[in-house]
């Protein structure tokens, strides 16, 4: 991406990797839409397997617990000036803007209701990921939830990872959240820049619905409706945070979403969807590619 098609270092690697590649013994893909891809562009002969990502077998959805330990960690990350006036009042160690220990009902950590929704989305700030959409759909939810009488909560957005754009578009964030001298700032959506990397199928694997940005090969991963929802634009994201969040946390879409994550109440569809381990995956598809005389271990 930084030198460009047309480099001279970019067509030569090209050049090896095709004409070396083709003859290998074997290719993995991670996606069917690359298998069918290289296999037309190159004509690659051996034996050809996909290996879709999995989440580790330890990935799992967080109990009220894990939540209250996690945001007693990330205290300091949450103390800025900004987020103190937009998040619910907090009085660690016995209550966080998202749990709270009341003693006298229950003596462990559980969801207060009062809690804002809370969205992740990784990036890598790369000018191929037009982060503008999300900033787009946040500023329309702003909007709706302004004229929303209470339905719709208060969203904090987490945005992860490193990249060359991330300075960019803080700066851009910075102004809808403070606002101009015509306007108000943001006041029912608020980010915060904690470093957190995530990828959609490790979401999946914490059981967390997702809303994905369409593209060629997305519904091998995304099954819309299913494990999450699917948008082509800012409006339909949008229109798509303000159906999930709805009467949050009491939301029936998404409450339907999170079922699906759980193997007692799938849908049809879920259970069809359903992926394995990293370590079941890696026993049917890589396993009898590398080691066939070898009887799998259970």
């Amino acid at each position: 991406m930084k030198l460009g098609e047309r480099h001279i270092l970019v067509r030569i690697a090209k050049r090896f990797e095709s004409y070396f590649g083709r003859t290998a013994y074997a290719h993995l893909f991670v996606t069917n839409a690359m298998h069918d891809h290289l296999v037309k562009e190159w004509d690659l002969q051996g034996l050809k397997v996909v290996l879709h990502d999995r989440p580790p077998a330890h990935f799992h959805r967080s109990s009220p617990s894990e939540i209250h330990e996690l945001f007693l960690r990330l205290e300091p990350s949450l103390s800025t000036r900004s987020l103190q006036t937009f998040l619910p009042k907090s009085d660690a160690p016995h209550a966080t803007p998202f749990t709270e220990i009341t003693f006298s009902i229950d003596p462990n950590p559980t969801p207060r209701p009062d809690r804002p929704a809370l969205l992740v989305s990784s990036t890598s700030w790369t000018p191929d990921e037009d982060f503008s959409i999300l900033l787009e759909a946040l500023q329309l939810y702003e909007t709706k939830a302004a004229e929303a009488n209470g339905m719709l909560p208060k969203v904090l957005m987490v945005v992860t990872g490193k990249g060359p754009e991330r300075e960019k578009y803080m700066r851009e964030i910075e102004k809808l959240q403070n606002g101009s001298r015509e306007d108000e700032g943001w006041k029912w959506v608020s980010s915060s820049a904690l470093d957190l990397p995530m990828k959609v199928v490790d979401m999946f694997g914490c059981g967390l619905p997702v809303c994905a940005l369409n593209f060629a090969c997305l519904d091998e991963l995304v099954k819309d409706g299913v494990n999450g929802l699917v948008f082509n634009n800012a409006e339909q994201l949008s229109v798509q945070l303000e159906s999930l969040l709805t009467s949050f946390p009491e939301s029936k879409p998404l409450s339907a979403l999170r079922a699906n994550f759980i193997t007692d109440t799938m849908t049809q569809e879920a259970v069809q969807w359903q992926w394995g381990t990293w370590q079941k995956n890696w026993n049917t598809v890589m396993r009898p590619l590398i080691l066939r005389d070898v009887p799998e271990r259970h």
